[in-house]
């Protein structure tokens, strides 16, 4: 058509953004955290317990974020993914859809159809 009003799909750049999020998920899944240090490496004091305490806390939060973050980058990627299945799908119905009225014009602009044999030549009324 070659109007401007088209829309293009780069498949290749949306494959590439789905493997990277595939990628990265398998980065933040391949970390390992360790576990947070024992009580006892704080001392016995209060203040050593309170932050004992503090940093199994904080160790937790990273655990939790790190699943967050791996859930969330594969709801990324599988939406990614069903964005180029869906766009894929709308490209080939609209390639039939165009097909469709490619083949209605060409039918209906063939002059055997208004003047058939059986309407006398005479084209019908609408």
């Amino acid at each position: 058509m070659g109007n401007g009003d088209e829309l293009t799909v780069d498949y290749d750049n949306l494959n590439k953004v789905h493997r990277d999020l595939e990628e990265q998920k398998g980065l933040v899944q391949s970390l390992n955290l360790g576990h947070a240090p024992a009580v006892s490496a704080f001392g016995g004091s209060a203040k050593g317990e309170w932050l004992a305490n503090a940093v199994i806390k904080g160790h937790e939060n990273i655990g939790k974020a790190k699943k967050e973050t791996v859930e969330g980058l594969e709801k990324y990627a599988s939406a990614v993914n069903d964005a180029i299945h869906d766009i894929a799908a709308t490209d080939e119905g609209a390639a039939i859809v165009a097909k469709k009225m490619a083949e209605a014009l060409a039918v209906m602009s063939n002059p055997l159809v208004i003047f058939r044999k059986e309407l006398g030549g005479k084209i019908p009324m609408i």
